[in-house]
């Protein structure tokens, strides 16, 4: 590389920040054939010194072209020139899961495919609907088309969930396909994280379940039941979370007010309200683990001729589009679900440059939405204060 020319084009072009500048230089040489598949770069110290420029212009300039496909790193041994005459897989599979009336997340779903196209990936969505024998058979389609990465959203059984899903992972892995967990995690036993190098990235459900507990407490509620949908990650951080908020203000968390169902069947829902409300002592708010349950919940009570919030305030998680529309607006918990498709695409994309091979875990901050189904305003927020251990 003709350092001298280089740095004559990168200060020609002052007005372009020079990290695009430079880019756009070494995709110029690249098509040009004055850097040949293969070849290797210039190390980053050496453009930084030749070309009297910032680290951080070169590392932004490496990582960009790096996204594209135009080099690719090898750990280790410096940066290459990217074959891009060759033909090779160029796919992403996502396995997530979604049900009849119930679609995965979109906002997760549409971040993965806008990053993965503006990397040049074609994307494989899967839905698993929580069924280990269709992760399965999605798997051996992966191995013969040959994927490039794969993101997967754990399967949510009631048995093995950490087990069943860590097999299929391994057997991923195991075909030389990297893997990003998205949504739900394996933190819970961090041996198996760290055992096989997992990226994930999640919302943090421990605090956000905290806060919207305390929301229902400092509005004037004294009894919160829980009612929780099939086992997960993220469910078991809910849980946790409501405990957590329940003790710091001295509220008992009764065991005939946490309730569990099998399936989100609206009989099963209806008949642990009608439980509830049946109590010497019944609750006067409900926490539903997420919006879908918390949409069953309301119907129940309504049936039963139970004023929302006014005898009974209930409450979400996941801050689904629908909620804002029940006939009591539903308070939810936003999970930054936005930044969460687009970050798990990302790791992934840095997974299979070969730019890290330590595995990074991302919390995302949740937000609190207030609607009319808990009644009251938001008092304070002491749970971002209180000690999660």
């Amino acid at each position: 590389m003709d350092f001298q020319a280089v740095k004559r084009q990168l200060d020609e072009c002052a007005p372009k920040p020079r990290h695009y500048r430079l880019m756009e230089i070494i995709e110029e040489h690249v098509h040009s054939n004055h850097l040949k598949p293969g070849q290797r770069l210039p190390s980053q110290r050496e453009l930084i010194s030749k070309l009297s420029i910032s680290n951080a212009t070169v590392d932004r300039a490496i990582r960009e072209l790096t996204t594209r496909g135009i080099i690719y790193r090898k750990q280790g041994l410096g940066t290459f020139v990217a074959d891009r005459t060759k033909s090779k897989p160029s796919t992403i599979a996502v396995l997530i899961p979604a049900y009849p009336g119930a679609p995965y997340d979109r906002d997760i779903v549409w971040n993965i495919e806008d990053a993965a196209h503006q990397a040049g990936y074609d994307v494989l969505f899967c839905n698993t609907e929580d069924d280990l024998s269709k992760i399965d058979s999605y798997l051996e389609k992966f191995f013969k088309k040959k994927v490039d990465g794969v993101i997967y959203v754990p399967a949510a059984i009631s048995k093995g969930y950490y087990e069943e899903n860590i097999s299929r992972i391994r057997r991923l892995q195991a075909a030389g396909v990297e893997v990003v967990l998205c949504d739900r995690n394996f933190l819970n036993i961090p041996d198996a994280v760290l055992g096989f190098g997992l990226d994930c990235v999640y919302s943090d459900d421990v605090m956000g379940s905290m806060e919207l507990v305390e929301h229902l407490l400092e509005s004037g509620r004294k009894s919160v039941a829980l009612i929780s949908g099939p086992m997960d990650s993220n469910v078991e951080n809910r849980i946790v979370g409501y405990r957590k908020a329940m003790a710091a203000h001295d509220s008992v968390s009764r065991g005939d007010l946490v309730r569990f169902i099998e399936s989100y069947d609206p009989r099963e829902i209806a008949d642990i309200v009608d439980k509830l409300v049946k109590l010497p002592d019944k609750p006067d708010a409900i926490f539903a683990i997420n919006d879908r349950i918390a949409e069953m919940v309301m119907n129940a009570l309504m049936a039963k001729g139970v004023s929302i919030p006014q005898e009974i305030a209930v409450a979400g998680y996941d801050n689904y589009e629908m909620g804002q529309y029940l006939v009591s607006p539903l308070t939810s918990v936003d999970r930054n679900t936005h930044e969460m498709g687009r970050m798990a695409m990302k790791l992934l994309l840095e997974k299979i440059s070969g730019e890290r091979n330590t595995p990074r875990h991302i919390a995302l901050p949740t937000k609190l939405v207030v609607r009319e189904s808990s009644g009251g305003g938001y008092v304070g927020q002491k749970a971002k204060q209180m000690a999660i251990t």
